[in-house]
């Protein structure tokens, strides 16, 4: 067996067997297995109709409120619904979000206390919708918020700090992009993990228009953690670019030298290399990030530029 084989046969099969029952809170610091197949981010399972779907997300948050206090719901993503809240006990600001997916649970508790990555403080489970709780984290509009070099390269290395994490434990982001990336200025968070896999995936399509690599629309090969470096690296060019989400898309043209550095625009490009075997690692990626910032440049604290010509 390869590396992710090993890591599913450690944390078991597809059972419902030791699923926590309706209505019971799940806390993540009793429970560390991921019981989940390879392809736990599949959209098998989601509830089709949308008056059923929000239903069931009433249901979850009459039965939460004996606990949080909901302030307002502030997101919808993939049929899922995002509240901001408090918890009674302690006024703690949480963030609860509804998904139909418990493999999504599992896989945020096994991925608790990674750096930049979004920690599960506990998790609800009913019959047709779950919830996710975490912290509230607030975020400010990508790329918006980016407006100089050191800034660039701090949330650049944050989130590729992430995705070393997750690799490190077999596990596929497969949605990156840049509302999936909470940033409050200087600390990042990586959130929304129920389109995620583990090991080497097949699906087809899973992700964003214009994020998504290229294998990920091509039939027939299995892929794994280089999707996602493929997708940051759509994601770090769409900041350094000022592209917002929407206008995100193929072809990606990049700049000779962004605020006089030629090594950030080289790394990128590596990135969305349309062969996967030839995309850096997170690894290689950070240690990039890393030679660029012991590089002394005049335009470091200066707003974000990208130039033709490079200032080396």
């Amino acid at each position: 067996m390869d590396k992710y084989d090993d890591l599913i046969a450690a944390i078991g099969s597809d059972s419902d067997e030791d699923d926590p029952e309706e209505g019971e809170d799940w806390d993540s610091s009793s429970s560390a297995s991921l019981s989940v197949s390879s392809e736990v981010g599949s959209i098998a399972g989601r509830i089709p109709c949308i008056a059923s779907l929000w239903w069931n997300v009433e249901r979850c948050v009459f039965d939460l409120q004996s606990d949080y206090v909901f302030i307002s719901r502030v997101a919808t993503s993939h049929g899922r619904a995002v509240y901001r809240a408090t918890r009674k006990c302690d006024n703690l600001e949480v963030a609860i979000r509804f998904t139909s997916s418990v493999a999504e649970l599992r896989i945020m508790n096994y991925l608790k206390g990674l750096p930049n990555v979004e920690s599960v403080l506990t998790s609800y489970v009913g019959t047709h919708m779950s919830a996710v709780i975490s912290r509230w984290h607030d975020s400010l509009p990508l790329p918006a918020a980016i407006r100089s070099h050191a800034t660039l390269l701090s949330i650049s290395t944050q989130l590729l700090t992430a995705l070393v994490g997750l690799h490190a434990r077999g596990v596929v982001h497969r949605d990156l992009k840049l509302s999936n990336i909470l940033w409050n200025g200087s600390e990042l968070v990586l959130i929304d993990f129920d389109l995620s896999g583990v090991g080497q995936c097949n699906a087809r399509n899973i992700g964003t228009d214009g994020f998504m690599a290229p294998e990920l629309q091509r039939d027939g090969a299995r892929y794994g953690s280089e999707v996602d470096i493929f997708s940051c690296g759509v994601v770090l060019y769409a900041i350094a670019m000022q592209i917002s989400e929407g206008d995100v898309d193929a072809p990606y043209v990049l700049p000779h030298a962004v605020n006089g550095c030629r090594q950030f625009v080289i790394m990128i490009d590596a990135m969305l290399s349309t062969d996967p075997l030839a995309r850096p690692s997170a690894i290689q990626c950070l240690s990039m990030l890393a030679d660029m910032a012991q590089i002394s440049s005049p335009q470091s604290d200066a707003e974000l530029v990208v130039s033709d010509d490079s200032i080396e």
